[in-house]
C-alpha cells in the first residue's frame, strides 16, 4: 500500500493514479464521504467531500494475482488560513485574509504577540485585521492566533508579519 496526503479548502479534488497494464482499477471511498465522477478512471474527480479526513482508494485487481491499492488522503477544511501577510502600505496583502471566513459570520479571531499579550480581537471576523494593535502597527515577526469558528470548532496557528 502507498498513499498520498494533501489538504483542500473546497469540497472537490482531482484524483490521479496509474492506469493498470493488466486488470481493472476502481476508486472507492474508504473513510469520509464523496461522490466520484468516474470510479473506473485512473484520473477522475470527487465532489461533496465531508469536512475533515477523507480516504479514497484506487484498487487494481489483476486476474489471479490478487490486488494492489493506493490511498489518497484528502483533508477538507472549508477555510484556508495563510501563515503570513505584509501590511506595509504597498496595497498587496494589507489585511489578513482567511478564505471562506464569510461562511462563519460570528467567527471570533484573536492575535497574540510572542509574550502572550492579546494585540487584536474581533468577535465577528471578516478579514479586517491590518496588522495594527492598540499601540499602532505591529513589528515584523511571528504572532499567534486563535480562530473560533463555532462553539465546537476552533483552530490555532501562527502568522508571520512581514514588512
Amino acid at each position: 500500500m502507498a498513499f498520498n496526503e494533501y489538504s483542500v479548502y473546497k469540497p472537490t479534488a482531482l484524483l490521479h493514479a496509474e492506469s493498470p497494464v493488466n486488470g481493472i482499477g476502481k476508486w472507492k471511498v474508504i473513510e469520509g464521504m464523496g461522490y466520484l465522477n468516474d470510479s473506473s478512471s485512473a484520473q477522475t474527480s470527487i465532489f461533496n467531500l465531508s469536512k475533515g479526513k477523507n480516504v479514497i482508494r484506487w484498487e487494481v485487481n489483476s486476474d489471479g494475482c490478487g490486488s494492489v491499492f493506493t490511498d489518497q488522503v484528502i483533508n477538507y477544511n472549508n477555510i484556508k488560513i495563510p501563515n503570513a501577510f505584509s501590511p506595509n502600505g504597498d496595497t498587496y496583502n494589507e489585511t489578513f485574509v482567511i478564505e471562506g471566513i464569510q461562511e462563519y459570520p460570528d467567527a471570533k479571531f484573536e492575535v497574540y504577540n510572542k509574550f502572550g499579550k492579546l494585540i487584536f480581537k474581533s468577535s465577528k471576523y471578516q478579514n479586517e485585521w491590518n496588522g495594527r494593535a492598540d499601540s499602532g502597527i505591529v513589528t515584523e515577526g511571528t504572532y499567534f492566533y486563535i480562530l473560533k469558528l463555532t462553539e465546537k470548532e476552533s483552530q490555532t496557528g501562527y502568522i508571520q508579519v512581514k514588512k
